[in-house]
């Protein structure tokens, strides 16, 4: 261990004169704000980026975890429940355990779900890095949750689009996985207070199967609320696969995300009116799917227009 690090250590308040401390260790006689935290993770908790890859630098527990009384983290678990992308892949360029899991069996994954909304670049790098691959996208915790569960709980829609989006060298998340009682992540939705309850609903009834029932033998629609019950029925097409739609014969490549159709997403396609994307909760949801406008009607079967990604 540098001099370095030992002075930074020395400056969060760690005995760094202990015998056999270590920045990979947790110290016995820190002080009571540190206690159960060895360095490596008060780095990661301080976000010094600079003194974790110096840490790193050396040889180390990077398995090292927490006994502060919280749920047994590991550095690259702290990382994930951290939000800190940065973090977690100096971690796992390290070699650290991907299918790691905290003492309630949640997996990074589950940890980077946040009422914030800001875990998807730690879910992005979990779910393309080749590094990762170890990380059960499914893995249920002890309370039979996945992390589509927990993003379709705290409403985060943007991580369930992702989540959920079938797209080229990228893990896929079951929307049908169960908990313990049966719930669906639609499910979730359905009987949580979340705000935007519409619009999670929206994403999740485009890879739902609505026929699926929980241990009390009910489907989404007899847990739905009645202003939400009515469009059930209106389930969209099924996902889009490897960031392509097949519309009318003509292949529309997207970018990372699947379009949605509009001129945010097609701006060089002002008169698409492809309606894969639109939510079967807006009243202007009565034309056919998968259909351009007559303005496109004479594009050739197989020719394709990249959409650009606002």
């Amino acid at each position: 261990m540098t001099e370095e690090i030992l002075d930074w250590c020395k400056e969060q308040g760690y005995p760094v004169k202990a015998s056999n401390f270590s920045h990979d260790r947790i110290c016995e006689m820190a002080p009571s704000a540190l206690k159960g935290i060895a360095p490596i993770h008060q780095a990661i908790k301080t976000n010094d980026m600079a003194v974790l890859e110096k840490m790193l630098s050396h040889d180390c527990n990077i398995e090292v975890r927490l006994e502060d009384g919280s749920q047994d983290l590991t550095p690259f678990l702290l990382a994930c429940s951290e939000l800190n992308a940065h973090a977690v892949n100096l971690l796992l360029a390290k070699g650290a355990k991907s299918d790691a899991t905290d003492r309630t069996g949640k997996t990074g994954l589950h940890l980077c779900q946040s009422s914030k909304f800001e875990g998807r670049p730690v879910a992005k790098l979990l779910l393309k890095d080749p590094r990762a691959m170890a990380l059960d996208v499914d893995a249920h915790d002890q309370f039979g949750m996945t992390a589509a569960h927990i993003a379709a709980r705290v409403g985060d829609v943007r991580m369930l689009e992702y989540l959920l989006l079938d797209q080229h060298g990228k893990r896929v998340a079951n929307a049908n996985a169960q908990q313990q009682d049966g719930s669906t992540p639609l499910m979730v939705a359905l009987k949580s207070n979340i705000s935007n309850k519409k619009q999670v609903v929206d994403v999740l009834l485009r890879y739902s199967d609505l026929s699926v029932k929980n241990k009390n033998g009910e489907d989404a629609k007899k847990l739905a609320p009645r202003e939400i019950r009515r469009h059930l029925d209106n389930k969209r097409p099924r996902r889009i696969s490897e960031s392509t739609t097949v519309v009318s014969g003509t292949s529309v490549e997207t970018s990372e995300e699947s379009c949605s159709g509009c001129k945010r997403h097609c701006p060089q396609l002002k008169d698409c009116k492809l309606a894969l994307a639109e939510s079967v909760f807006s009243p202007a949801r009565k034309r056919p799917l998968r259909k351009y406008s007559d303005d496109l009607s004479s594009m050739a079967v197989g020719s394709s227009s990249s959409i650009l990604q606002a």
